[in-house]
């Protein structure tokens, strides 16, 4: 869910930076219909995709060329404009961003999207303590304001990117995850096992019961050397509480 909003605004970013006049680009948004917008961004949409993977390449770098050399405020403004322009989009509007999102990342070649997913981690990593705990912050906030279903759709999404990554993929996400965990103090751990805790309960019967169901199904086809390796983690998990 976050990194599907977080492309969103990163792409309004983008197409601020690139044409390096925000107020302009503002006022000549501000001037379009709704039908008029969503042309607008359709049309982008498809002349990126036909874009051959080189090509986009080519553009993200210039892209973060520019960036680079804004000014602090510069940065900070194109940020706020970018947000802005995602809260004046009605829901219709903001799923249709997020499907076009979606279906530029489907697009994309394996190369491409291991060469973006290695820059996003590069920023994740290069941003510090507080400010990653602000943005936790800000997305548990988004989270918990989700309907029950709005929460399964994107688990359900989740699951299905999952599903689509090779086995190497889920290894090396798999140990990125363990590293994070690992690298938390133990009142932070606590924190989340609590927090954790208080979603199930937050559930009612008939959702502990899909989720148990989920659960099982997941177990059932698993391979056995799988099970075992899931089996070993929990009794030495057991062994690290007694």
């Amino acid at each position: 869910m976050k990194m599907k909003y977080a492309l969103v605004i990163a792409c309004a970013v983008m197409v601020l930076v690139a044409t390096g006049g925000i107020a302009q680009v503002e006022n000549e948004w501000g001037a379009l219909t709704d039908e008029e917008k969503q042309v607008v961004m359709e049309t982008m949409n498809q002349k990126w995709m036909d874009l051959t993977p080189e090509q986009r390449e080519a553009a993200r770098a210039k892209a973060r060329e520019k960036w680079n050399s804004l000014t602090p405020e510069q940065k900070e403004a194109a940020k706020e404009k970018a947000k802005e322009w995602w809260k004046g989009l009605t829901p219709e509007q903001k799923q249709a961003a997020v499907s076009r999102a979606r279906e530029r990342w489907q697009s994309y070649s394996p190369e491409e999207k291991a060469a973006m997913q290695k820059r996003a981690q590069e920023w994740w990593d290069s941003l510090s303590p507080e400010k990653k705990e602000e943005l936790k912050a800000q997305f548990q906030e988004r989270w918990e304001s989700l309907t029950p279903e709005q929460r399964e759709a994107a688990r359900a999404k989740f699951r299905e990117r999952w599903n689509s990554l090779t086995p190497e993929q889920r290894e090396a996400a798999k140990a990125r995850a363990k590293e994070w965990w690992n690298s938390l103090p133990d009142e932070k751990k606590q924190n989340l096992r609590a927090r954790a805790r208080e979603r199930w309960n937050s559930l009612t019967p008939e959702q502990r019961r899909q989720k148990r169901d989920q659960m099982r199904k997941r177990w059932e086809t698993m391979p056995p050397e799988k099970r075992e390796q899931i089996k070993k983690r929990i009794q030495e998990r057991r062994g690290k509480v007694h």
